[in-house]
């Protein structure tokens, strides 16, 4: 087989299981038409000797895989004006993450590809809907996944993605997918809350309608009964006569409209109370003129709820005091042990050429590595995507190459991912979210480090409106995503004082940022590490880093070099020069040590109020 030859390879995925491997197209590179008699519902599975035709007469044509009853494919499209990564988000922020399974791809965003997922038990393929925003659902009677080593048209040749993220040359079998969430499957088959449904009453009597609309739908009564159910299964819990008659009329329309050969694989009844219950999930999206804004039975202010509003059958679970404080404490899921744990929202400050990008790219290395930052300690290797805003792609290389060799064996391959983006982000507007969005899809990141942080929003970094924006982005991200961020930020320019400028610790920007994280830090320019916000949680965070060593930040070792440091912070919140006495007081360490480390570093303390002493 050449790679001109891709429809060869259909005698290798019949006998990996797929039954349906069919060619694709007229000619080669094309994604249209498949072979007729061979797809929908009631098409036919090609046999072995049908294939093998098919190699004989067209092997340059692609491959289609039609899928088999129990595989679905969940076609995500985010190129172009597609919004297939916004709608993978939305969904995934309702319903949870897609497991980590097969994807068949001809894109290079990371994002755009058919996941091919194994449905759940008792599972319908016929209530699977399509109006998904950039995805589309593909299944056994609706389209069929182009697979390797197919050629797109436009975007290059198909391969196969393992869920484990390598691209490795197998075909897999569809009993090496992973089973599609319960939470997913019903939100494709329009099962869940997320979709409210309308009832307006045209003749008075809404239940009435719903009943004619049902007897009087054109073609398939089992449709008609799955569209009538919702409504019904509304009125009827909202008390409503003639619901539960109703009801009736529609489930014995719905039984009687499955062939009676079809009933042992379809067990109809069940699939009736899944229909129900799917309604009844629904309950609280469902409109209705009980419920309606110019329905009668609006709260207003003369309204009340009676005792005999309260379901008697409501379960008293709301824990008191002691069963929260009893309840047990989830274990730790460090990123980086004692510092940073999966969820954590760090900002870093400081000023310029003061270092803090050396440090976020030094913590980067690290924890790709399974190196402690500080420590160099051996910890899990966790994945990380470090996203530079700022500087060039020759400045990070220049920069990144000492720490690459200092990492060595310990550094394998995709664990740090770098993205140079020195334009900065919009992360106000749709574009730029979709972009980061994808990234984090492709890369499935324990850890973003990314900055600085006024270059994540056009327009002014001090007005609130793009700091919400951004905000709001990265904590969807790692909530559905599961991983910490850690943002770098300058601090504000200097301001007058007694002895000349001093700066402040937090970041420049809008005033939220001074809230969202659980941790704001601010490295010095002689080494502290300052905490510029209260903490939210216990971390042993350093207090002082010195330069040099086998990485560009150590923990510093020489207790009068920590000693020092400590003087820095302290007078550096200081308008005037602080006493002896003052000092003592404020790191607690004696006068006798205090002053000896003064007389040490006697210069720099003197530059540090030279203004001062001139005043």
């Amino acid at each position: 087989m050449t790679p001109a030859e891709p429809y060869v390879q259909a005698v290798r995925y019949f006998e990996h299981g797929w039954p349906g491997p069919l060619p694709i197209g007229k000619r080669p590179r094309q994604k249209t038409p498949p072979p007729e008699g061979y797809t929908g519902n009631k098409g036919a599975w090609p046999t072995l000797e049908q294939i093998l035709e098919w190699v004989e007469a067209e092997p340059r044509l692609n491959i289609g895989l039609r899928l088999p009853a129990n595989v679905i494919g969940i076609d995500v499209d985010a190129y172009d004006d597609k919004h297939g990564a916004g709608t993978l988000l939305d969904i995934e922020d309702h319903h949870g993450r897609l497991p980590a399974t097969w994807i068949s791809t001809a894109r290079g965003d990371g994002v755009s590809g058919i996941r091919l997922f194994r449905l759940p038990p008792g599972a319908d393929q016929a209530l699977l809907k399509d109006d998904l925003d950039g995805i589309e659902v593909i299944r056994f009677g609706h389209r069929y996944a182009n697979v390797w080593p197919s050629v797109h048209p436009q975007a290059g040749g198909y391969r196969w993605i393992t869920p484990e993220g390598a691209l490795n040359g197998k075909i897999p079998k569809p009993d090496e997918l992973a089973e599609l969430p319960e939470g997913w499957y019903r939100h494709i088959s329009q099962q869940c809350s997320c979709y409210g449904l309308k009832i307006t009453a045209t003749s008075g009597d809404p239940v009435a309608d719903v009943v004619n609309k049902y007897r009087k739908a054109a073609g398939s009564r089992h449709n008609a009964a799955r569209g009538a159910v919702l409504p019904l299964v509304g009125f009827l819990d909202q008390g409503w006569p003639g619901a539960a008659a109703a009801l009736d009329e529609v489930h014995a329309g719905f039984l009687a409209s499955i062939p009676p050969e079809e009933t042992r694989e379809r067990r109809p009844e069940a699939e009736w109370q899944r229909l129900v219950e799917g309604a009844r999930e629904k309950g609280p999206g469902l409109i209705t003129p009980f419920n309606s804004a110019d329905g009668s039975r609006r709260a207003n202010d003369h309204d009340h709820v009676n005792h005999d509003d309260i379901d008697p059958d409501h379960d008293d679970i709301d824990p008191d005091l002691d069963d929260f404080l009893d309840a047990p404490e989830p274990e730790h899921d460090w990123i980086i042990p004692g510092l940073i744990e999966r969820g954590d929202r760090c900002i870093v400050t400081g000023g310029e050429g003061i270092g803090k990008s050396t440090l976020l790219r030094q913590m980067s290395v690290t924890t790709a590595s399974g190196i402690h930052p500080f420590s160099s300690d051996k910890i899990d290797p966790r994945r990380v995507l470090l996203v530079d805003c700022e500087n060039s792609r020759r400045h990070i290389r220049e920069k990144m190459r000492p720490l690459r060799l200092t990492a060595g064996e310990r550094l394998q391959r995709r664990q740090l991912i770098v993205i140079v983006r020195p334009e900065g982000l919009d992360l106000h507007g749709l574009e730029d979210q979709r972009w980061l969005t994808q990234k984090v899809e492709a890369n499935r990141p324990d850890l973003l480090i990314i900055g600085p942080l006024y270059k994540l929003a056009s327009g002014d970094p001090t007005a609130e409106e793009p700091a919400k924006a951004v905000s709001a982005l990265v904590d969807r991200l790692r909530t559905v995503y599961g991983f910490a961020v850690v943002i770098e930020a300058h601090s504000p320019h200097g301001v007058q004082g007694v002895r000349g400028f001093s700066r402040t610790k937090r970041p420049y920007g809008a005033s939220l940022w001074l809230r969202w994280p659980e941790f704001g830090l601010h490295l010095g320019d002689t080494g502290q590490l300052a905490h510029w916000r209260g903490a939210r949680d216990e971390r042993q965070w350093p207090s002082f880093l010195t330069r040099g060593g086998s990485w560009p930040f150590t923990i510093p070792f020489d207790r009068h070099a920590v000693l020092w440091a400590k003087v820095v912070a302290y007078a550096g919140t200081q308008l005037f020069r602080p006493s002896l006495r003052m000092i003592e007081a404020a790191i607690v360490e004696p006068r006798s040590t205090i002053q000896r480390v003064l007389d040490q570093h006697s210069d720099e303390w003197a530059s540090m109020f030279a203004e001062e002493d001139e005043t």
